[in-house]
C-alpha cells in the first residue's frame, strides 16, 4: 500500500466492472445474466485469494508487533480498526446479497447465507437462482417505488439493505482509509477513486439519476449480486 498503483487483480475487477455495466446496456438473456454469473464467481475467487494474501500479511505484522511494540504499535492498532472495520462492511454487504436472493426465491435467509468448508460466510451461487432476471424484489429492498428518491430507513427486521445506506458506509470506510494515510497523495487519489460516488451520474440512455438508482433500480437480481461482489472486491 506504498503507492496508488494498481495492482494486476485490480485492474482485472475493474476491467470485469466495465463489462457488467455495458451487458446492464443490453436487453437482458440467458447469455447476459450467464456472463453475470461467471464475473461474480471471478470476483468472488479474488476476494478468496484477497483474504488468504491479507491473512498472511497481518500474520508477519502481528509477529512484528510482538517483537517490538513500542516501534509498531500505532501501525498495528490502525491495521486492527481497519480489518474490523472492512470485515463489517463485508458483512453488511453479505446479508444485502442474502436478502435480495431470500426475497426473490421466497426462501428463508439460513437458506442464502451460510458458512463454507472455511468457516467463512457465503451466499447461494446465483448458478442456483432460479429467477436471475427478477428485479423486483431487489428494487424494492434498495431503492424503493422512486428512482430519484432512494430509500434509506430501516427495513423491519432491523437490517438496513438500502442502496443509500451502502453508500453512506463505502464513503465513511474511504474516508476512514484516507485519514491514516494523509501523507501518502497517491494513495488518497486512489482511493478517492474507488470510494467516491457522485451525486448526479448518467446512464445508458442519456438520463441523469444517482448512484444507488444505476446500480440497483429494476436491475437483474444477477447483475445486483455481481455489484454488490465487485464493490467487497474494491473494500478488500
Amino acid at each position: 500500500m506504498a503507492g496508488g498503483k494498481e495492482t494486476p487483480r485490480q485492474k482485472m475487477i475493474g476491467m470485469m466492472y466495465l463489462v457488467l455495466t455495458a451487458l446492464l446496456a443490453l436487453n437482458v438473456s440467458k447469455e447476459i445474466l450467464d456472463a453475470f454469473i461467471t464475473i461474480n464467481n471471478g470476483l468472488e475467487t479474488t476476494m478468496v485469494t484477497f483474504d488468504g494474501k491479507l491473512n498472511g500479511q497481518y500474520s508477519a505484522f502481528a509477529a512484528s508487533y510482538n517483537e517490538n511494540k513500542e516501534k509498531y504499535g500505532d501501525a498495528w492498532e490502525k491495521a486492527q480498526e481497519l480489518r474490523s472495520q472492512a470485515n463489517e462492511l463485508i458483512e453488511h454487504i453479505d446479508l444485502i446479497k442474502a436478502k435480495t436472493i431470500a426475497q426473490t426465491e421466497g426462501l428463508e435467509m439460513d437458506k442464502v447465507i451460510g458458512k463454507n468448508a472455511f468457516g467463512l460466510d457465503t451466499i447461494l451461487d446465483l448458478q442456483y437462482v432460479d429467477a436471475k432476471d427478477n428485479y423486483d424484489a431487489n428494487t424494492n429492498i434498495m431503492i424503493g417505488a422512486e428512482p430519484d428518491k432512494p430509500k434509506e430507513n430501516d427495513n423491519p427486521d432491523g437490517n438496513n439493505y438500502r442502496a443509500a445506506v451502502l453508500k453512506n458506509k463505502l464513503t465513511e470506510y474511504g474516508n476512514n482509509l484516507k485519514a491514516m494515510v494523509p501523507d501518502n497523495p497517491s494513495l488518497v487519489t486512489s482511493l478517492d477513486s474507488l470510494f467516491t460516488y457522485p451525486e448526479k451520474l448518467q446512464d445508458a440512455s442519456g438520463t441523469t439519476t444517482n448512484w444507488e438508482s444505476l446500480n440497483f433500480y429494476h436491475v437483474p437480481l444477477a447483475a445486483t449480486t455481481t455489484i454488490l461482489s465487485k464493490l467487497q472486491a474494491d473494500i478488500r
